[in-house]
């Protein structure tokens, strides 16, 4: 067995008893017995914690995806299902070709599904691990966290290590540096910060490591892409505060569902070197799933059961004109309490929400010393335990209290926050500003099978000509209430009037060389918002007194809600972290289309209308304006496709534009913060300091800021940048701190942050530290987590 690399074989060897007598030669096998006896040896109180902590040989894991076979037929056939679907996303065109203003690299989504598919047809490909990894490139690069495709053998395996890494300032003006993040948690004094990773400096390391192999980040700001990068517990609290089964995550750094080698050497400033091991984990139970080959894995995770490939069809639409799932890890832990803490954060909060850290994300604080109080919003999911209704009550109940309490500013700190339900943006922004009636515009792009879908479900739920029964038009109603999409009778011309059809709402109009519907806006008074209506329609706080706090990632809902409070209302916003180097950064830099919908959804939407078609007269067909060609058009349903296809593959079905901007998706536009901040150590141990930071710039002191940042272009209400603001994806990366690293004997570097030139190799800042069983989970939960 390969063991090369691990700087604690002794160690992981206490915990992974394995010897070469003992092993089978098949990998898969191998893995799945590593895993039950590591189980054995880790207490878990959070069920979806399995795949960080109960780990195993990650070169052994590699081996076994890498042995997956890969049936080229069918694979040439799933690309043909996957260019259908993704053609409902909306930035297709815009991706191809971006604006100025855009600062991710373009990508010919349709293109590189083409040339996937004749690789396929090359036999490019030898095993199913190397095709996902190029459809997974397609989703990385296009930046857009409703962009989605997570099915098949990519993502059985995470690999994760034991060490992650942080950028900090000395004192908040001064350039950060990387570290180790143990080094900065731990308090290190004159800890030595990373400057290289695999004979690269680190920002070329990182870049390039962004670039090739880390899992999707899904945001368009290469400074909040960094942030992804960087551990963080306002992240950690936004993906496991929700989640009742969850108290651990890793930033995209830490883990991945690529594999990058047995280990990632590296080099401190002051001259010492390290090596970290790289360890697989899975939530899917293995031995009970029987993956215990490579045919069972592709069985199991990849071919729907249900596919027939002399049956199943896929027409290529000229656009001018069930699966079996792998079982996942049955465990006893089932918590009920919470027991997280996150790093950094007061034990003392005014309110939070029901079941906060097991579903409610909510909490509030008061700064007294500052006049402050701090909401913190980092999710606006619904997550089990947790109600909406209770999201609402944790928030009125801050805004009460701080009231009450006096605060002279109030911070909302949306880090971490990668949305969530969207009545949720309305309904908030409604509550600080009660007599403000938002405005969010939204289009989709006019693809064919479209219309078809909105002629069938707007027509039933309008029922102009009573063709259809009372029953028919409940059960499309009810089955389309909240997915509005398809539905113009629930969403509503600028302006607010109504869609006289389907067809009214979908044009197309023709922009940026491609098709789209009309802007349509919501219908915020319809059932599924529930924007309560206020007696005292005065807001609590002033715009003035109020700022926005980001660290960049703010997607989906949280953009929505941020756009709300900035153009309806004049609020500011402060962004944190980012590419070392004096420059502004965008606030809102995750997801900023209007909707998401599962791939599942619009197959679904597929079988609904074939099956009622199938009972409808002429007259009803005709009356809904759709004909046999139509309905043999519509996308083939994934429950017969080569591939299971799984919930979390999606589509942003619907871009968001602004009223001052009709034609330009806000994905596209550049829009920074009002003022950027550096992390610190004192921010990262006690992020009340960030927050007093943040409420200091509201208060007019700009001098918090870093240099050149403040009121950056397209922080302006309704500023709509689509040329160039200065700088590029490039010329970010090229500006970044480079720290000199020609100084090997241990003298201090001129540029770099330093670190106790004194220790010895054994014991010195940012070493992986040998050790025990015990202490190797020990590391993760208290170090990361502090739990």
């Amino acid at each position: 067995m390969n063991w090369k690399g691990l700087l604690v074989t002794a160690s992981l060897a206490a915990v992974l008893p394995f010897s070469g007598a003992q092993q089978s030669t098949n990998p898969c096998r191998q893995v799945a017995k590593q895993q039950v006896e590591a189980r054995a040896g880790v207490k878990l109180d959070y069920s979806s914690d399995q795949k960080f902590l109960v780990r195993f040989d990650g070169e052994t894991a590699y081996k076994c995806i890498t042995s997956v076979p890969i049936d080229n037929d069918a694979a040439s056939t799933m690309i043909d299902v996957l260019k259908r679907y993704f053609s409902f996303q909306s930035s297709i065109a815009y991706l191809k070709d971006p604006p100025k203003s855009y600062q991710q690299l373009p990508v010919d989504v349709m293109g590189r599904f083409d040339e996937i598919k004749t690789k396929i047809g090359n036999k490019n490909y030898t095993n199913q691990y190397e095709l996902e990894l190029d459809i997974r490139s397609i989703i990385r690069d296009a930046h857009d966290g409703h962009f989605t495709y997570s099915a098949g053998i990519l993502g059985l395996f995470t690999w994760s290590l034991n060490e992650s890494i942080i950028s900090v300032s000395p004192n908040g003006r001064e350039l950060p540096q990387v570290f180790a993040y143990s080094d900065i948690i731990n308090d290190i004094q004159n800890a030595s910060p990373i400057v290289e990773f695999d004979g690269k400096s680190v920002f070329t390391y990182l870049q390039t490591y962004l670039k090739e192999r880390s899992d999707p980040t899904a945001v368009v700001d290469p400074h909040a892409a960094w942030n992804r990068l960087m551990q963080s517990s306002a992240s950690v609290l936004g993906k496991t505060g929700h989640k009742p089964s969850a108290s651990v995550a890793y930033n995209h750094f830490q883990a991945t569902q690529i594999y990058n080698g047995p280990s990632l050497r590296g080099k401190f400033a002051n001259g010492t070197t390290f090596e970290w091991a790289y360890m697989a984990g899975s939530s899917t139970n293995l031995t009970k799933a029987k993956f215990f080959d490579a045919e069972a894995i592709y069985q199991g995770r990849v071919l729907n059961s249900e596919y027939d490939d002399d049956e199943f069809v896929v027409k290529a639409i000229d656009e001018s004109s069930k699966p079996v799932q792998a079982t996942e890890a049955t465990l006893s832990a089932s918590a009920t309490t919470s027991n997280k803490t996150y790093v950094g954060y007061p034990t003392n909060p005014i309110v939070t929400q029901v079941q906060f850290g097991l579903g409610g994300v909510v909490s509030g604080y008061l700064l007294t010393t500052d006049s402050v109080g701090v909401l913190s919003l980092p999710g606006f999911r619904k997550a089990d335990g947790a109600s909406l209704a209770s999201y609402r009550t944790a928030v009125s109940d801050f805004i009460a209290k701080a009231k009450k309490a006096g605060v002279k500013k109030v911070v909302i700190d949306l880090s971490g926050n990668g949305g969530g339900q969207l009545p949720l943006a309305f309904d908030i922004f409604n509550m600080f500003f009660p007599s403000t009636r938002p405005s969010h515009l939204f289009r989709a792009r006019a693809v064919p099978e479209l219309l078809t879908y909105g002629r069938f479900v707007t027509g039933i739920t309008m029922n102009k000509n009573k063709l259809f029964n009372s029953s028919t038009v409940s059960v499309v109603t009810d089955e389309y209430t909240n997915n509005r999409v398809f539905n113009a009778d629930y969403f509503r011309k600028p302006g607010n009037a109504k869609w006289a059809s389907f067809d009214d709402f979908y044009g197309p109009v023709t922009i940026h060389n491609d098709s789209f519907t009309n802007n349509g806006q919501y219908e915020y008074d319809a059932d599924g918002f529930n924007i309560a209506r206020r007696d005292d329609t005065s807001p609590p706080f002033k715009a003035e007194d109020i700022v926005l706090l980001t660290d960049g990632v703010c997607a989906s809902t949280c953009f929505v809600f941020a756009s709300l409070m900035k153009t309806g209302a004049g609020v500011k916003s402060v962004v944190v972290g980012g590419i070392p180097q004096n420059s502004p950064m965008q606030a809102t830099s995750g997801t900023r289309g209007s909707n998401v919908r599962d791939l599942s959804f619009i197959s679904d939407s597929t079988d609904m209308v074939r099956n009622f078609a199938r009972g409808f007269t002429d007259k009803q067909m005709k009356g809904l304006n759709i004909t046999s060609e139509d309905l043999s058009n519509l996308l083939p349903p994934l429950d017969k496709a080569p591939f299971v296809v799984g919930s979390s593959a999606g589509v942003n079905i619907l871009d968001t534009v602004f009223p001052s901007s009709p034609e330009t998706p806000r994905q596209f536009v550049y829009e920074a913060a009002n003022c950027r901040l550096f992390w610190t150590r004192d921010m990262v141990h006690d992020i009340t300091r960030l927050w007093s930071t943040a409420a200091k710039y509201a208060s007019g002191d700009e001098s918090v800021c870093v240099s050149g940042s403040v009121d950056g272009l397209g922080s302006r209400v309704n500023d709509t940048i689509t040329d160039s603001p200065g700088f590029s994806y490039s010329t970010i990366w090229q500006n970044a701190n480079q720290t000199n690293i020609s100084k090997t004997d241990g003298s201090p570097n001129s540029n770099s942050g330093g670190g106790d030139q004194n220790q010895k190799d054994d014991d010195s800042a940012g070493h992986l530290f040998e050790l025990t069983p015990i202490s190797l989970v020990a590391m993760t939960l208290t170090i990361l987590l502090a739990i």
